[in-house]
């Protein structure tokens, strides 16, 4: 118990940490969590809704859902390449759980996301959209989603101490991943490639969100259980790796 209540203050005082050095000295501070998926927001609405429409119902209120999905994955994977590299002396610091440090980054990119969530319920009200009981179900999906970032976030801030090559290939894959991720667009008129999106766990989670806020129904619970496997999974993999080369982390900074 005392482990648990020490590891969740050293949490709560990294993710602090951070917060505070992201937003250092920017006038608008915290509103920048909210004005840059909106941003993202405003180039899709008019590309894909006046240059090249799409006919999605709800359009605006369907790409901010997934627009803060994405960005909390995306934002992770990146900041995952520096979350030790600039926490050497932290690293260094004999029996210090440097495990933390990666789960600070992950979660302080849910707090952006949950900084923006304001934003995404006034526009579900501009669409005539308003949240029911299946709000409910938010913090689940919100943890099954944390663990499955963490999971990768382990594994790519571990290999990226010894190789470096790992920050130019999570650059290159994520904005890749980012286009086979139905953010903006639906695969509905897509269904010659709907095996490819099947493979992608990021589109299993933007329907379960779209499910909670736009529907108005509860998510899946087969495809829930499917996600709770896949982040157990993927988790193990990434703590598994983390932990087996922390102790050379030192050496190697």
């Amino acid at each position: 118990m005392r482990s648990l209540i020490y590891k969740r203050d050293l949490l709560f005082n990294l993710v602090q940490r951070d917060i505070k050095l992201h937003y250092r000295r920017s006038i608008l501070g915290i509103l920048w969590a909210q004005i840059n998926p909106l941003l993202s927001l405003i180039i899709f609405s008019f590309v894909f809704q006046t240059l090249v429409p799409l006919n999605i119902p709800n359009y605006s209120a369907y790409v901010f859902t997934g627009l803060l999905a994405w960005n909390w994955f995306s934002a992770s994977l990146n900041g995952a390449n520096y979350s030790l590299i600039n926490s050497r002396d932290l690293v260094r610091k004999p029996q210090f759980q440097t495990e933390m440090i990666v789960a600070a980054s992950v979660a302080t990119n849910m707090v952006n996301y949950l900084l923006a969530l304001p934003v995404l319920l006034g526009l579900l009200l501009i669409n005539g959209l308003v949240p029911n009981w299946t709000i409910i179900f938010l913090p689940l999906l919100l943890a099954i989603q944390y663990a499955f970032t963490m999971g990768l976030a382990l594994l790519i801030s571990a290999t990226n101490v010894f190789f470096r090559d790992v920050l130019h290939i999570v650059a290159v894959l994520t904005s890749v991943w980012f286009y086979l991720t139905p953010v903006f667009y639906s695969i509905a008129s897509r269904s010659d490639y709907q095996w490819v999106i099947n493979l992608n766990p990021l589109y299993h989670f933007l329907i379960a969100y779209r499910q909670i806020f736009i529907a108005g129904q509860p998510p899946d619970f087969t495809l829930l259980a499917l996600l709770t496997l896949l982040a157990v999974a993927v988790y193990g993999l990434g703590y598994s790796v983390f932990h087996r080369l922390k102790y050379s982390f030192v050496d190697e900074l």
